[in-house]
């Protein structure tokens, strides 16, 4: 099958220094030997041409005042302004023939027109000497201040242009940086290097069009093109707009977090932690009893000001409102802000980045809310659809933005108002923090925001990146299943199919284009297991394990899940051979 790309990134010529190459220790010094070599020519040639001015006005000076005494004298005088004419000439016809029809404007014919008038006046002095007597002649030494003029108004001019730039209110860094490149562009060596030259550009055009964490993935084969059509929320084609979902009622959840269950949270802190035995031991009350558990065990409450009895309404209101989805459900909730908590604690982010009670309590609500609502259904069957959710939300981050929306829309009610004893800037904070970390788990920005963190991962600044890597855990985190051991993993993955499959079921009966994975007669358990694996859980959770060492133990499970699902399909391909050489010699 011929390979297939996916995402969007900028058009690039393939060069020497481009990949692998560019990285190059040889390259590298060469590229910056030309580099620092070409700054000191410059420079050099800077510092000639403003002697070079600073003679011709002396030589301007002494024509006027002792041009009548020193007569043929005067000689040496004309040899000094001859030679700055003649450089003036020669870099006149440098720039044309480096920028030709270009270069031709009002302002730069009047610059040349100036340095040929006062080559003009120079040849015919110095053929006839006592020409100066004449009247028109004794203008010469006025027509000799017309290219210093210019000189002094083309300087002025981009000074004055440089101090509007400055008074503007504001100044980005990817302009700065796009001015440096644009800098290195006009150096002679780069000019001349087509390879270099066509790397700044590009350079240039990935700023410039905010694509510098776009990404390109190529699929080989089918299952990954299903995979990768279901991660970036691809929409089936479709002719046909469906009925509107509808909604399903909210169970009210009474009493305590009881104090027996918490033997079942003995391993919260670990990756081995069994949240289907929580489930059990709290009676369906996953979800408020780990919430309740961890923002206790931080003393968040007490820390934060949160209002206890209003949480616990909140949280159990939040319970009950996830519907009875196989997967995304109150279950599913729990077990991510559980996972959230032992990279917190367990893999010791809460050190590295010098976490806050604000930080973690902001984390673990998102968590526990990252979900609400969610109908069973993605993003793709939302927009295709034209469900209300894709209506309202402009086909942007649909789940996203409804499972945080609702979940705030349930604190406006005062009996749920944790926050209130918050100030209203406080508050505010709270608000952006949860919805920037709730909008993450959008599967559609997985690419390019791995493509960052493999970016900035050698060198993390823990107070400038961490809400970015607060992001990148809470996506971590919502598909941590993966890196559970082989049984959780194992139950979690059939949930995840057996809720795609009613969804294929469900635009089956609709007559619309069955999403990727959602076709139980096609989609194959393990090949679809190890494909997501390989596609997203080891690439991320590999990079993490680079900044954290402590992410090995989620990649070494991930890794052993995989290995299994490999040899159950290489019996299932067996037992297939098998069945297929009865059938042939049946015949």
């Amino acid at each position: 099958m011929s390979k297939r790309r996916y995402g969007v990134q900028e058009d690039n010529i393939i060069t020497e220094y481009s990949d692998n190459n560019f990285t190059k220790k040889d390259s590298i010094r060469r590229f910056s030997l030309q580099l620092e070599s070409s700054i000191n020519k410059k420079e050099s040639n800077k510092n000639i041409m403003q002697a070079i001015i600073n003679a011709y006005i002396i030589h301007i000076l002494f024509h006027i005042e002792f041009r009548s005494n020193l007569g043929l004298a005067f000689i040496y005088f004309a040899i000094i302004e001859g030679i700055c004419l003649i450089i003036m000439f020669i870099n006149l016809i440098k720039i044309i023939s480096k920028h030709k029809h270009e270069y031709f404007n009002i302002r730069n014919t009047i610059d040349s027109l100036a340095i040929l008038i006062g080559i003009t006046i120079f040849i015919i002095e110095f053929i006839l000497p006592y020409t100066y007597t004449y009247t028109i002649f004794k203008l010469g030494s006025i027509y000799r201040f017309i290219p210093l003029l210019v000189f002094k108004f083309k300087n002025k001019t981009i000074k004055q242009g440089q101090r509007r730039f400055s008074l503007l209110p504001f100044r980005t860094n990817s302009e700065r940086l796009v001015n440096i490149l644009r800098s290195l562009r006009t150096l002679d060596f780069i000019t001349n290097d087509t390879t270099i030259d066509s790397q700044l550009e590009w350079g240039i055009r990935v700023i410039c069009n905010q694509t510098l964490y776009s990404f390109e993935v190529i699929s080989e084969n089918k299952e990954q093109d299903e995979l990768i059509n279901w991660a970036l929320s691809i929409r089936p084609s479709a002719n046909h707009i469906s009925q509107r979902i509808s909604e399903n009622s909210i169970v009210n959840l009474e009493g305590e977090i009881p104090i027996e269950i918490r033997q079942s949270l003995k391993y919260v802190d670990k990756l081995r932690f069994d949240i289907f035995e929580l489930k059990k031991a709290s009676e369906n009350n996953e979800l408020a009893t780990i919430c309740s558990f961890l923002l206790s065990k931080y003393d968040i409450f007490k820390a934060e000001g949160f209002n206890k009895d209003k949480f616990t309404s909140f949280i159990r209101i939040i319970q009950a409102g996830y519907y009875q989805n196989p997967y995304h459900n109150s279950t599913h909730a729990a077990d991510v802000t559980q996972a959230y908590h032992v990279y917190i604690e367990d893999f010791n982010i809460k050190n590295l980045f010098n976490l806050n009670t604000f930080d973690i309590s902001c984390c673990l609500i998102s968590s526990s809310i990252h979900d609400f609502q969610h109908p069973g259904l993605n993003n793709a069957f939302l927009m295709n659809s034209s469900h209300d959710l894709a209506i309202l939300y402009n086909d942007l981050s649909v789940l996203e933005n409804h499972h945080v929306a609702a979940s705030f829309s349930i604190i406006k009610d005062k009996n749920n108002n944790f926050f209130e004893n918050l100030s209203c800037d406080l508050y505010r904070k709270y608000r952006s923090k949860i919805i920037s970390i709730v909008l993450a788990t959008d599967f559609s920005k997985h690419f390019k925001e791995i493509s960052k963190l493999k970016l900035i991962c050698k060198e993390l600044n823990t107070e400038n990146d961490k809400e970015f890597m607060l992001k990148i855990l809470m996506h971590a985190a919502d598909v941590s299943n993966s890196t559970r051991k082989w049984k959780l993993y194992y139950d979690w993955a059939q949930l995840v199919l057996e809720e795609f499959f009613s969804q294929g079921d469900r635009e089956k009966d609709l007559g619309l284009s069955i999403s990727p994975l959602c076709d139980r007669n096609t989609v194959n358990f393990a090949k679809s297991q190890i494909g997501f694996i390989d596609l997203f859980i080891i690439p991320m959770f590999s990079i993490l394990k680079d900044v954290f060492p402590k992410f090995g133990k989620a990649l070494k499970n991930a890794q052993i899940n995989k290995d299994k699902l490999s040899k159950m399909n290489e019996e299932e391909n067996e037992g297939k051979s098998v069945q297929d050489d009865l059938v042939v010699s049946s015949d």
